[in-house]
């Protein structure tokens, strides 16, 4: 009896280490990263700055959103990808119309778009297309070192992003992008 006691003991303390240790795991940075950024500001900022007129391309645009993968390995090297073209169709329309409406605008009337396709020696959809190319081609992948200290995470460049991290979540901020919150996906 005495016997049973002391080992019933012994597997309630086993237990108790064992659940002590895996509540007391602190979640880390490294892993498999996403999410989702709405990349509509800057957009509307860099074609209003390119095309200029009285209308602003935030007008055609509702959203446009990026997923960002983020992997963040334990050797202290990262990999940020990304991927355009969940809002592709919407962008592509709202750059169409913009352009015709700008186009409109600078030459005082309604042109067919025809007529615009001859000045610019293609279709607005092709010039909208090679729009998305170019961002298509900004956008490819980087890696580079990082590194995970006090709290934050030191980029090459240098720049420092303090970040609030659980078991799922990861956020902090970058100067190009704002606030970024992460959800874990491996």
């Amino acid at each position: 009896m005495k016997t049973k006691r002391i080992i019933a003991l012994l597997l309630l303390l086993v237990m108790l280490f064992a659940l002590a240790a895996c509540g007391g795991r602190k979640p880390s940075v490294v892993g498999l990263w996403e999410a989702e950024v709405d990349m509509r500001d800057q957009m509307v900022e860099q074609l209003d700055a390119s095309v200029g007129g009285s209308k602003s391309f935030g007008d055609y645009l509702d959203s446009f959103v990026w997923v960002l993968t983020l992997e963040l390995k334990e050797n202290g090297t990262y990999t940020l990808g990304y991927n355009i073209d969940r809002d592709m169709a919407a962008f592509k329309a709202a750059v169409v119309d913009y352009m015709r409406d700008m186009i409109n605008e600078q030459v005082g009337m309604e042109v067919s778009d025809e007529l615009i396709a001859q000045a610019l020696g293609m279709p607005l959809e092709d010039y909208a297309q090679s729009i998305i190319d170019a961002m298509t081609d900004a956008a490819e992948s980087e890696s580079g070192v990082y590194q995970n200290k006090d709290g934050k995470l030191i980029w090459p460049d240098g720049e420092e992003s303090p970040y609030v991290l659980t078991e799922d979540t990861l956020g902090f901020a970058v100067k190009a992008l704002g606030e970024l919150s992460f959800t874990r996906i491996g």
